[in-house]
């Protein structure tokens, strides 16, 4: 186990400040605690349970209050399940296996068959994307599609970035404030109605989680074409971590038949910007029609 929060004063602040916030989840939802080799896991679902099951997998340093705005798209269309990945400031275990190995892999194996998932669309965000693109990777057979936001493991990161970030966090509240607006690219238009906790929360954990020194490195291009599912690519145009050009230039010579889209105006907190996912795993899970009637969904939800 690994220690992920600088003090237990900290972290106990952290995990409270996490649970009011879940208290905002906009649908209902239950809440799912169960051991895994790398400890507990903490899962939130919402949806139908007759529903098409669909996994989310958040950033680093972040937990499941990304999802609040996107589950209120999916959960009427699918049974979603929004997971605390381990070793980040969410109810999950502060395990933060190499992911040089197939842990993270198998974790989310065991999670499968915990929650008696066979095949299951995936979604996932940044770090969340590079988990989703590993699993598919190494556990094919359990992933129906996969939609990969932002995702790491394609292109390198942009080091004058992580400066700038690690710069202006030394220059207090306020510095932090910006270094993490600078980081979703949220300065100028604000925040995304609908991602208030999770700025919220994000702001609060600050100061309290310890964030990772060891990243994700990139697939192979071999690794890459092993995926045989359906697979959608987003990337916002002002992605301020990895260059959008070239995230998209490599997965369409990895997966020529991949969905790629890349909104414009728009950082690495594209998470106000989820219709054409919707609309992507919709078209790729048969049991459902296409949601031709997304007009209904207020627009400061959607692009």
């Amino acid at each position: 186990m690994n220690r992920i929060y600088w003090t237990d004063t900290g972290r106990l602040r952290t995990e409270r400040r996490y649970r009011e916030l879940l208290s905002n989840w906009p649908v209902p939802v239950e809440e799912f605690r169960f051991p895994t080799a790398q400890g507990e896991t903490f899962v939130l679902a919402s949806g139908r349970a007759s529903s098409p099951p669909l996994v989310l997998l958040h950033g680093g340093l972040s937990n499941s209050l990304c999802w609040m705005s996107f589950v209120r798209l999916a959960a009427p269309y699918f049974r979603t399940y929004s997971i605390d990945t381990i070793g980040d400031p969410g109810f999950s275990a502060p395990s933060r296996p190499s992911f040089a190995t197939n842990a993270h892999a198998d974790w989310l194996d065991e999670i499968w068959r915990t929650l008696s998932l066979t095949q299951a669309a995936v979604c996932g965000w940044s770090l969340g994307g590079w988990l989703g693109l590993d699993f598919a990777i190494r556990h094919p057979a359990n992933v129906r599609a996969l939609a990969v936001l932002a995702p790491a493991g394609i292109v390198p990161i942009h080091r004058s970035t992580v400066a700038k970030i690690l710069a202006l966090m030394l220059l207090g509240t306020r510095g932090r404030r910006q270094a993490f607006l600078f980081s979703m690219g949220f300065q100028n238009e604000g925040v995304p109605e609908g991602l208030t906790s999770f700025v919220d929360f994000s702001l609060f954990a600050q100061t309290a989680a310890i964030g990772r020194t060891k990243l994700p490195g990139l697939f192979t291009d071999g690794a890459l074409r092993m995926i045989g599912v359906p697979t959608m690519l987003m990337i916002g145009e002002r992605d301020v971590f990895f260059n959008a050009r070239r995230t998209m230039q490599r997965v369409q010579a990895c997966l020529p038949n991949a969905t790629v889209c890349c909104p414009t105006g728009v950082g690495h907190g594209l998470l106000g910007q989820m219709k054409p996912v919707l609309d992507f795993l919709m078209r790729t899970e048969p049991s459902h029609t296409p949601p031709h009637d997304l007009s209904s969904i207020p627009s400061t939800l959607v692009q």
